[in-house]
C-alpha cells in the first residue's frame, strides 16, 4: 500500500490504530496482531459456515486467555519496574462489551 491518500483514508477509520514501534519486539507483536485479526475475522465470518459455532467459541476463548496471559504480563513487568506509564484498568474486562458491539454491528 504505497498510496499515501489510501493510507490517509485507512487512518480515518474509527477501527484503525496508528502504531509507531519504538522497538523491534514491538513490530514482532504488532504482526501478530495483524495474523490474529485476519484469522479471528475470518473464523468470525465462518461460524455455522465452514466452521461449527462451538469451534469458534473455542476459538474466541483461546484468543482471549493468551491476550489475557500477555496482559497480565505487562501489568507484572511495569508493577516490578515501578513504571507507571502503562493502563492497568484491565482492558481484557471490556472484551464481554466489544464482542456484544461487534455482534450489533455485525447485525446493522
Amino acid at each position: 500500500m504505497r498510496n499515501t491518500t489510501k493510507k490517509v483514508e485507512l487512518a480515518k477509520k474509527h477501527n484503525t490504530k496508528v502504531i509507531y514501534c519504538n522497538v523491534p519486539e514491538t513490530q514482532i507483536l504488532l504482526h501478530l496482531s495483524t495474523e490474529i485479526d485476519k484469522l479471528y475475522n475470518y473464523i468470525r465470518k465462518n461460524a455455522g459456515l465452514k466452521l461449527s459455532v462451538e469451534d469458534a467459541e473455542i476459538a474466541r476463548l483461546d484468543f482471549i486467555s493468551a491476550a489475557k496471559v500477555m496482559e497480565d504480563l505487562i501489568i507484572n513487568k511495569a508493577n516490578q519496574m515501578d513504571f507507571k506509564n502503562v493502563n492497568r484498568s484491565g482492558l481484557l474486562s471490556q472484551v464481554s462489551n466489544l464482542s456484544q458491539k461487534s455482534k450489533r454491528e455485525n447485525n446493522e
